[in-house]
């Protein structure tokens, strides 16, 4: 059987607003509400919350203002 841990589950969310900073209070209500959700699949599952920047090539948005919860200490779903 596969250990969760092997199988690692990247979320990247974005603030709506153009001008948005990262949000410490949205951020913890995501990870609280992906900690309580009881229908995920096995995983470990890192979440990061951007500013609205993404970046067109990559798709990504991650920098210094972003907030994470990652390695070694992601939500881990049984």
């Amino acid at each position: 059987m596969m250990k969760v841990e092997n199988l690692t589950i990247g979320i990247q969310l974005f603030m709506k607003d153009k001008d948005a900073k990262s949000s410490e209070k949205i951020f913890n209500h995501a990870v609280k509400d992906l900690d309580e959700m009881k229908n995920n699949p096995r995983g470990s599952y890192g979440i990061v919350l951007n500013d609205n920047l993404i970046h067109r090539e990559t798709s990504e948005g991650f920098k210094e203002n972003s907030l994470e919860r990652d390695y070694p200490n992601q939500v881990v779903k049984e």
